[in-house]
């Protein structure tokens, strides 16, 4: 109860939202309480800022950082190939460019 109490006043989650009165941010916010309060060994996230508020980036970056360098948690993150390397230690980006579309009358010609 302690880690999820700490979780929601460090991501400045308003808890008394109903669930229609939520942002994007907010279920990202709630998400990551979720993961992080368990205290896992690995979380493994795809493009959890894609859109956010850049407050809400930044909060959701310490936390992750935070939950690296004092509970050992090893975090793999999707992201653009422009966020890739926005962590340190032991935080590994998996940096993808836009997937190119097959090209549909080449492959059934084949």
């Amino acid at each position: 109860a302690e880690t999820y109490q700490r979780l929601v006043e460090r991501l400045g989650l308003d808890v008394s939202k109903r669930m229609n009165d939520l942002t994007p941010s907010d279920i990202i916010k709630i998400r990551l309480i979720k993961a992080l309060s368990h205290e896992p060994d690995l979380v493994v996230i795809d493009e959890v800022w894609q859109g956010l508020p850049q407050e809400t980036v930044k909060a959701v970056c310490e936390t992750l950082v935070e939950a690296n360098a004092k509970k050992n948690v090893a975090i793999v993150y999707v992201c653009g190939a422009r966020e890739a390397g926005r962590f340190p230690g032991r935080i590994a980006a998996l940096g993808l460019q836009a997937a190119r579309r097959p090209n549909l009358e080449a492959s059934a010609s084949l």
